[in-house]
């Protein structure tokens, strides 16, 4: 490995002032080595006192940037960074350098015992000259904490130079869990495992079900289901579940991006650039058309096959994101005819209405005050059983603004469901403390949402509110048993129903 000098990093540092060399080489960068900026993410959402500030994170991020870059520049490719690895030398550098702070109190200067632990480093006059840059005294409300960055940045040196951390530090993460981004991680991730299965039986000519039954148990029982893929596009496919993996929005357009080379006819690509890569929401929607397109070409005649119950098709399900990202894109332009035609055309290619659409559709409505649109939706028959709080509600304001004898009846129900929607309404009440990763059935986080999304139409409706407040007191009647009908309506005991 060619010995980078102190030159070779201010040569880099002044490569990137060019004119758009810093976003081209970050977006290399973010290819090559995601685990490296996923790190640096998970220090800035630290919820402890020495969280990074914008400053620490800047500084980070770019001097990870100018470091690939001096390495590749003097001929060296930096091993992509394995988040263990990552984890296992920043404890590794952590230790080192509580080592050296001990060492202080007999030799007197810490920073000369740190830089000179450097000198057996791949790349000793790279290391040094990085970390004086952290050291240095900084100026100004916005300074560096060295406090913070220095670890971070000795661990980013060690992985960008394949430095290997003890196999000790490394054995301790060797089971880190995966990760989560406050709580939450891509729901999307969770048709990777279908995707492939189906891949693993696509071909297969079995004589009977127990036949497929014991092929999947080999394959598939106690192990992550992972099949290779057979063509450009399920190639694609595999960097998009990849990039899900990823909150960096620079790690996403990239993966997505490379994944648009591989096959244009990736859907979840362009939904990913939609997402991450567009500046205005023209600019998304036309993502999401191409996503539209791609995700036609590649359904092909299943397109027309499935037509109805398109969600259950697992292929299917980029091409139906780009059709929901296609409506919300139209409503947030205003260009509510369209933006109406899309979401119901959505309800025609997946009855089951999978992706909630339909909540979105009444919440169009109830903006505009369309109570006969928001009652023929509720009453087409398609979801008789659905107990969602935004559907029960609305279908009381609805039967109310519309004077339908049975709205008093519909009041009941959504009482029954959930009671603390009133609260929310009538009295200005405080949302929960803490928004959870899910919303309970009857909770107070699914009332918050329902008062929220449909607090102008209540408002907006003569009477309703008093109506409201009226019926809480006179219809909430006394709490139903457990083996009683469920009042909202749906014929099955309330214990197998809202009581659950």
């Amino acid at each position: 490995m060619k010995k980078i000098t102190t030159q070779d990093l201010i040569n880099s540092a002044s490569a990137m002032k060019k004119d758009g060399a810093a976003r081209e080489h970050m977006m290399l960068f973010a290819g090559e080595q995601p685990e490296l900026l996923e790190y640096i993410l998970e220090l800035s959402e630290d919820d402890e006192d020495d969280e990074l500030s914008d400053m620490d994170r800047t500084f980070l991020e770019t001097i990870s940037l100018h470091l690939w870059h001096a390495l590749k520049a003097g001929g060296f490719a930096p091993p992509p960074a394995q988040r263990q690895a990552v984890y296992a030398l920043e404890k590794h550098n952590l230790e080192s350098l509580e080592n050296n702070f001990s060492k202080e109190k007999k030799d007197g200067d810490f920073i000369e015992n740190l830089l000179a632990s450097r000198e057996t480093h791949p790349q000793p006059e790279l290391a040094r000259a990085t970390l004086l840059l952290v050291l240095s005294p900084d100026e100004g409300p916005n300074k560096l904490n060295p406090g913070n960055v220095l670890v971070p940045v000795m661990t980013i040196i060690d992985s960008l130079c394949g430095v290997k951390p003890p196999a000790a530090a490394l054995a301790e993460f060797a089971d880190l869990p995966p990760r989560r981004w406050e709580g939450i991680q891509d729901l999307r991730l969770v048709e990777q495992s279908s995707d492939h299965m189906q891949r693993l039986t696509d071909g297969k000519d079995f004589a009977n079900i127990d036949e497929m039954n014991a092929f999947l148990n080999e394959k598939c029982i106690g192990r992550l289901i992972t099949a290779p893929p057979s063509s450009k596009l399920e190639e694609a496919q595999d960097l998009i579940y990849k990039a899900m993996g990823y909150q960096d929005f620079r790690v996403r357009e990239r993966l997505a991006r490379l994944a648009l080379e591989l096959s244009p006819d990736c859907a979840d690509a362009w939904n990913l650039l939609a997402e991450e890569a567009a500046e205005t929401d023209e600019e998304a929607l036309e993502f999401y058309r191409r996503g539209i397109k791609a995700g036609a070409r590649a359904l092909g005649a299943a397109l027309q096959a499935d037509h109805g119950r398109l969600w259950g098709h697992v292929k299917a399900r980029p091409y139906m994101r780009a059709r929901k990202g296609e409506a919300l894109m139209l409503e947030e332009l205003g260009r509510f005819e369209e933006a109406e035609r899309a979401f119901y055309e959505l309800l025609e290619l997946n009855k089951s209405d999978n992706q909630g659409v339909r909540y979105l559709l009444l919440a169009f409505h109830a903006h505009k005050l369309e109570f006969a649109k928001m009652d023929a939706l509720i009453n087409n028959g398609r979801y008789p059983d659905d107990c969602a709080a935004e559907w029960v509600y609305a279908k009381a304001l609805a039967a109310y603004a519309l004077g339908k004898q049975g709205a008093s009846l519909c009041l009941q129900q959504a009482l029954a469901v959930n009671p603390h929607v009133p609260g929310y309404l009538l009295t200005g009440k405080k949302p929960p403390l803490q928004h959870p990763d899910s919303v309970t059935v009857g909770g107070e986080d699914e009332a918050w949402m329902c008062a929220q999304t449909f607090r102008k139409a209540w408002e907006n409706t003569p009477g309703a509110l008093p109506w409201l407040k009226t019926g809480e007191a006179a219809l909430a009647g006394p709490k139903t048993g457990r083996n009683e009908h469920c009042p909202c309506g749906s014929g099955k005991k309330y214990k197998k129903c809202c009581g659950r």
